[in-house]
């Protein structure tokens, strides 16, 4: 049976292996690129099964209006992985895999694409409607 413990593991193993510096907040694991991060949380799911979550904070308070609702919609139609979406004055971009048999391909090339992703999307967001990106924390 897989567990949470160690799908966890494996993540670290695969960044490990592919020489992806990483770091550890918590439960999450999260790899930097530029002014972003992806953090990798799993979860316990449906009772028997795993998931990994991405998620990448990419702009924090900036106002939800229909420009950038917009923007979000047309990336949504354009991204291979993920979702941008807004949340409690914030702008994310999140993606989830079954971690039951996690693919090390799979997870770097989430991994690899939502960070370039959001590390592009922060700037061009925050020039169009302010806010504040993860770097400036």
């Amino acid at each position: 049976m897989t567990t949470i413990e160690t799908v966890h593991q494996k993540i670290i193993d695969i960044l490990t292996e592919s020489n992806i510096s990483y770091g550890l907040k918590g439960e999450r694991i999260y790899v930097r690129q530029g002014s972003a991060a992806v953090f990798i949380k799993v979860e316990a799911w449906l009772g028997d099964h795993v998931v990994v979550e991405l998620v990448c904070p990419v702009l924090k308070d900036v106002e939800r209006t229909p420009g950038l609702l917009g923007k979000l919609d047309e990336l949504n139609k354009a991204l291979f992985f993920g979702k941008a979406y807004t949340h409690d004055r914030g702008v994310w971009l999140a993606h989830n895999l079954l971690g039951d048999h996690l693919d090390p391909q799979e997870l770097l090339a989430c991994v690899g694409l939502m960070a370039r992703v959001a590390d592009k999307l922060d700037d061009d967001l925050k020039g169009e409607f302010g806010g504040v990106r993860f770097a400036e924390e």
